[in-house]
């Protein structure tokens, strides 16, 4: 088709021509611009040549497939969606590929996927040889210049000059947004190579930041945040000495980090695998499981100054199927659907199966993406690892990622020093009601909309039902009403809750009060639900904020104990069943991490047992009870704890030899080969 490239003129190309080249031969034979014509008739005119070239590499996947049609969503434009090539790019357009193949050709089992997973690394070689041959006429440098070019634009200047007079944190976080807005928007500066950088995900968005807004609220080690903030960045330099003093300490945070909590990030993600390790792989049919898991589903939340800080609970719940409760179908969610957000579903859960053998997890429990999963993988070894990787990354980045500090604990401002004292339990994240307030027969209005189960709370007939109920999910308070009498004279206080762009929840302890105690509720003349405190425990909280880490280390550390270790328990009874533990660590650790919720199915599924006392696997369990991670190491497998700790104390215990609690691990190939393999189960 060619011999020489054609220049200053656009040529027609049907696209099943082009794959007769290579994407070398393209860049070296195509002309600038050219018109296309798709597999379905479309036509796409002047398409610039750097994309056909890219495109032809994932083109490839329609040489090992050539039923399927090479369509204009398959080019590299409908990926980039309006924006530059950046990193989310490359699997975004291997994903479109490979459910178009998926669908056309039927694929159900994990064997007909290897083909297709060897090609997406091939064509990311292909792409890396392509770039080093091809782009050399697009790599630019960048130097102070460049930066020096942003930071004096008027809107930059002008969102600097407006935070410095009033620098809360809210208003350094209108700051970071205007700025980096106007670094991913704006048309001024589109080449500016500081800017592309940004949009293309080069670099990391937050770094530019701290080079180009004011640096804001900076921490101590221990995470205590400094009282002054940094009015500068790293262009136009520190100027006060106590700038550099606090600079300092935090670049100590992060040498810190990169040890003591990168050596618990990593041991953390040592004791996952072994114990998760006994979930082996996943049954590729469906077990036909009626036990459905109950969700209500989060949508998107926003700061005060109008920044999305948390997208929300569907993006990381694709692939999980759902019942259709008209017409009995199971669904599967695909996308960010703004329909299920704030509604109740019933999910397939990967610790609900019902597949015979217990080391195993039927597919459709697990959700779509369990074509993805290798067979030769182990499945507890590869969720427990998608999460534990990310901790110990964004912990060794710490300060690449670090914005101005928010703290998490509630703070007492002056004016409810008088009815307000923090709960010293949970260093102030919660808060009581002050004890000389009793004299006053206290009352507490709680907004009607805002505590929304509360006609869960009133319907509950026992405590054994009650504790079912999962708090973290009753309430979302941004204030309350304190009503207190003195001489026979009324007032209410009016109590703000909300802070840190964080709605408040009602505490445990007050919502057993609101329980146990229905005479002492009633609803007052704004429709609040009221609440006499007459007969409460002054010594305990009354609301907290919600468990929503900062800290990359704390955040880990919040996890590893959530999954380690089981709820505190009140009369014989743990007060958090399994549902409503992966409810919480899911919220916790989607704040900042990007975790699917099968795999913290499949985690807490190893991590749960039939009944106290036994180590066995949950499967069948009426109500799985969440056990400690460290008994079941040590006692479900006597390879698994060989590769743990406290050898000798194993070794030397009879109960670790005896069989009837014994669950079985492939690490016990490593004491006793022969029986293994030829068991054939590992």
């Amino acid at each position: 088709m060619f011999s020489e490239r054609i220049e200053n003129q656009n040529t027609f190309f049907n696209v099943r021509d082009l794959m007769l080249y290579d994407a070398i031969e393209l860049n070296s034979y195509l002309p600038e611009y050219s018109d296309l014509e798709f597999e379905d008739g479309t036509i796409m005119n002047g398409v610039i040549r750097s994309m056909i070239v890219v495109s032809r590499c994932y083109w490839s996947y329609h040489e090992l497939y050539q039923h399927l049609k090479i369509l204009p969503k398959h080019f590299i434009s409908n990926a980039m969606g309006g924006e530059r090539y950046k990193r989310s790019t490359h699997p975004k357009m291997v994903e479109i590929i490979i459910k178009d193949i998926v669908a056309q050709y039927s694929i159900t089992n994990p064997v007909e996927m290897e083909s297709i997973n060897k090609q997406a690394f091939l064509i990311t070689a292909e792409l890396l040889k392509v770039n080093c041959l091809c782009a050399g006429e697009y790599v630019q440098s960048m130097d102070i210049i460049d930066v020096l070019q942003i930071q004096q634009h008027p809107i930059v200047v002008e969102a600097i000059r407006i935070v410095s007079l009033d620098p809360t944190p809210t208003n350094i976080q209108i700051c970071y947004n205007t700025i980096e807005k106007f670094i991913k928007e704006t048309e001024d500066l589109h080449a500016n190579p500081v800017i592309v950088a940004v949009r293309s995900g080069m670099v990391n968005t937050n770094q530019v930041l701290q080079c180009l807004a004011i640096r804001g609220y900076l921490k101590e080690v221990n995470n205590q945040i400094f009282k002054t903030p940094v009015l500068s960045n790293f262009t136009m330099g520190l100027f006060e000495t106590y700038e550099w003093f606090m600079e300092a300490r935090s670049a100590s945070q992060s040498l810190y980090m990169a040890e003591a909590p990168l050596e618990d990030s990593e041991y953390f993600a040592r004791r996952m695998r072994l114990f998760t390790g006994v979930v082996q792989n996943i049954w590729h049919g469906n077990c036909g499981s009626t036990n459905y898991s109950t969700w209500t589903v989060s949508g998107p939340t926003f700061d005060d100054s109008g920044k999305r800080i948390y997208q929300g609970d569907l993006p990381n719940m694709l692939g999980k199927h759902y019942l259709n409760e008209e017409t009995g179908e199971l669904l599967t969610i695909t996308h960010d659907d703004p329909a299920l957000w704030n509604k109740t579903i019933k999910l397939r859960s990967a610790h609900r199966c019902a597949f015979p053998d217990p080391h195993y997890v039927c597919a459709t429990c697990f959700g779509g993406l369990s074509l993805n999963v290798s067979r030769f993988a182990n499945l507890g070894n590869l969720c427990s690892a998608t999460g534990t990787k990310q901790v110990t990354q964004l912990t060794l980045s710490n300060k690449h990622y670090q914005a101005s500090a928010i703290s998490s604990s509630f703070i007492i401002f002056d004016y409810l020093r008088s009815y307000l004292i923090p709960y010293l339990p949970t260093n102030g994240q919660h808060v009581c009601l002050a004890r000389h307030l009793v004299p006053q027969f206290p009352h507490i209005a709680v907004p009607r909309d805002e505590f929304t189960g509360y006609l869960d709370i009133k319907n509950t007939k026992s405590e054994e039902d009650f504790d079912k109920l999962n708090p973290s999910r009753m309430s979302s308070i941004s204030s309350l009403g304190l009503t207190l009498t003195k001489d026979n004279v009324t007032e209410t206080i009016p109590l703000e809750t909300r802070q840190k762009a964080r709605n408040t929840e009602l505490s445990y302890d007050f919502l057993y009060y609101v329980w146990s105690h229905p005479q002492h509720v009633s609803v007052d003349a704004m429709n609040n639900y009221l609440v006499n405190m007459i007969e409460w425990d002054f010594s305990k909280p009354i609301f907290g904020m919600p468990d929503m880490e900062q800290s990359y280390a704390d955040l880990a550390a919040e996890i590893a104990n959530l999954i380690e270790r089981p709820a505190s328990e009140k009369n014989g009874r743990t007060r958090e069943l399994i549902d409503h533990r992966i409810q919480r660590i899911f919220r916790i650790a989607t704040q900042k991490l990007t975790l699917n919720l099968a795999c913290l199915e499949v985690i807490m599924y190893a991590a749960s047992v039939p009944e106290l006392g036994s180590y066995e696997m949950s499967r069948g369990a009426a109500e799985p009870i969440h056990c400690s991670t460290d008994l079941l190491t040590k006692h479900r497998s006597l390879g698994v704890a060989c590769a743990y700790q406290d050898h000798q104390k194993v070794l030397t215990s009879p109960s670790s030899y005896l069989p009837h609690d014994k669950v079985g691990s492939y690490m016990d190939v490593f004491l006793t080969p022969a029986e293994v393999v030829a068991s054939g189960q590992f």
